[in-house]
């Protein structure tokens, strides 16, 4: 079920941020395949998201995985991918502010929230955090 769902949340995302995801590779998906999934379905979802933002085309592939994947996994992938892949592609809080960015102009404040998994109030403690304007927000002294 696994690759499945992975390319259902694919194609979610890639709707909601304007991209156009049609394949997961077979690298992708064995690397998903031997994962543990302690998070079960909602760390699948997140991890598919974080995909979709990486992917600079319409094939999501293992570099656009959490490093973990291919740290834990077997031996999938070619050795000319990870050594492309730098070591920390990129960490929570740089997912966290890119996601943010890049969702403002169309996601509303209770949408990027749910997106990131985290309530209002933390999303406007790392707006404030990090200085990230909300759009049209033309108050200096928040």
């Amino acid at each position: 079920d696994i690759p499945v769902l992975a390319m259902h949340f694919a194609e979610k995302y890639a709707t909601e941020l304007g991209k156009s995801i049609k394949h997961i590779t077979e690298d992708t998906a064995a690397l998903m395949l031997a994962y543990r999934w302690p998070g079960n379905i909602r760390e699948l979802r997140n991890i598919m998201e974080r995909a979709v933002l990486l992917a600079d085309g319409s094939i999501i592939r293992p570099e656009h995985l959490p490093e973990g994947f291919r740290k834990n996994a077997p031996q999938t992938t070619s050795a000319h991918t990870a050594a492309a892949v730098p070591e920390s592609a990129l960490s929570i809080e740089d997912y966290t502010k890119q996601t943010i960015i890049r969702c403002q102009d169309s996601l509303g404040e209770q949408q990027i929230a749910d997106l990131l998994g985290i309530t209002r109030k933390s999303l406007w403690e790392k707006r404030k955090r990090w200085g990230i304007r909300r759009p049209g927000d033309t108050n200096e002294d928040d």
